[in-house]
């Protein structure tokens, strides 16, 4: 809608306004939101195999924990984003943390706000709902017990941002896989989802 007005704005100045403008034409300045700060809680579901006296076994639990997300938009639909994990709570004696950096992809170009200034006023291009899909490198530290191993993968998120109106705060919504191991050869595989809020600037 927005890029709609926009186009017969710029119709209805190329019939409408005077020679005053002379050769250098009407010039349209954008400027955007280019940063993200988000925190998003996330439960999920983990399975790790580990060794044991009687050999390699495998070993399931749930967590609850928290990301801390940063973003910056090198384009509108397109962000660069880096994220500190750690785990809040665990249904066995385990202790998680780590760290992500991946790019995060928007479906309808409108990850990002954008104000479109010229000569009698600003328009802005602000989205309200945003889906997307990211692929992240990951590292995973789990401290189980006396054992401590270190993981790398990849993840993949799905999910959308939702804009409040008049503000640049947001919520967001995913659904994350997680596909990790380490140098044993040992496999780290978690499914969850996540919930948080953020602001953008």
């Amino acid at each position: 809608m927005t890029r709609m007005w926009l186009s017969l704005f710029f119709i209805l100045n190329i019939f409408l306004l005077d020679e005053s403008r002379g050769e250098q034409g009407f010039e349209i300045q954008e400027s955007r939101y280019k940063f993200l700060v988000s925190t998003s809680s996330f439960a999920a579901t983990n399975n790790v195999s580990i060794e044991t006296e009687d050999g390699d076994s495998e070993a399931s639990f749930g967590s609850l924990g928290q990301y801390v997300n940063f973003h910056y938009f090198f384009k509108r639909n397109l962000s660069l984003k880096a994220s500190m994990y750690l785990v809040l709570a665990v249904d066995v004696d385990v202790d998680v943390q780590g760290f992500d950096l991946g790019v995060e992809y928007f479906f309808l170009d409108n990850g990002s706000s954008s104000e479109y200034s010229f000569p009698g006023g600003v328009i802005e291009s602000k989205p309200v709902f945003a889906p997307f899909v990211s692929g992240a490198a990951v590292t995973r530290d789990l401290q189980i017990s006396s054992t401590s191993l270190k993981f790398q993968g990849l993840s993949v998120e799905v999910g959308g941002y939702y804009y409040f109106d008049e503000n640049p705060y947001f919520v967001r919504g995913s659904i994350v896989g997680e596909s990790l191991q380490n140098e044993s050869q040992r496999n780290l595989n978690s499914v969850g989802a996540t919930i948080g809020f953020g602001l953008s600037f």
